[in-house]
């Protein structure tokens, strides 16, 4: 799995950051004079601080939109990594780029280092940096990937075996079969089918993903062992 923060976390900590930065904002409007750097709702906000705490909810799909547009794009540019492999990285990418490009100043206030406006904007335009080589990175790294090793024995349509013989003391059975579809733990998808035959000494691997036949082994079983 690559270095990623499950949805439910991602979402958890985006509602928290922009929970914490309306906070800060309130306080900062109301108890220590400063200015909203956001030309969108300084007018409204430095008028009523209160309004702060609705931006939390605001934000939440706005930022749903924004993920969801992300994911169609990422996904011409990436199409061979899986939905949920792209929206995880997505998400992770937009938890750096808010802590770094809005979070970031609000904390720096809360331990008294002022800024002006003009750095909320600076850094907001440098975070989309290091979000992006996050995603580009963890995706290539996904999109390179085969499934020779990631092929497992779970989620397959079909598992077959044959009880062992009774002399048999070293496998469960002496025929498996397992043939479908499955995930790899790189989140692609592969078509796999596969016979362990002990009694004639036969083994044979296919997976293909997509149009790509990644292996393709048919020989005796104790060449592959």
């Amino acid at each position: 799995m690559p270095p990623t923060l499950s949805k439910k976390l991602s979402w958890l900590l985006l509602i928290s950051l922009f929970t914490f930065d309306a906070g800060i904002s309130y306080w900062a409007v109301v108890f220590r004079n400063a200015h909203e750097a956001n030309p969108a709702i300084k007018s409204i906000v430095e008028t009523y601080p209160l309004l702060y705490f609705l931006t939390v909810p605001a934000l939440i799909p706005i930022m749903y939109l924004v993920y969801k547009a992300l994911y169609l794009l990422v996904h011409k540019l990436f199409n061979n990594v899986s939905q949920e492999i792209t929206e995880i990285v997505i998400l992770t990418a937009l938890v750096i780029y808010w802590i770094l490009g809005n979070s970031s100043i609000n904390l720096l206030f809360l331990f008294g280092y002022k800024q002006e406006s003009y750095i909320w904007y600076q850094t907001a335009i440098l975070a989309i940096i290091p979000a992006t080589i996050y995603s580009v990175l963890i995706l290539k790294r996904q999109s390179g990937k085969t499934f020779d090793e990631n092929i497992g024995l779970t989620d397959l349509v079909s598992i077959i075996r044959v009880p062992k013989k009774p002399h048999s003391k070293k496998h469960k059975s002496d025929l498996e079969m397992i043939k479908g579809d499955r995930v790899g733990r790189d989140g692609r998808k592969a078509f796999v089918y596969q016979v362990v035959d002990r009694r004639d000494n036969h083994y044979k691997k296919f997976v293909k993903v997509g149009d790509k036949v990644i292996k393709d082994v048919d020989g005796r079983l104790k060449d592959h062992q």
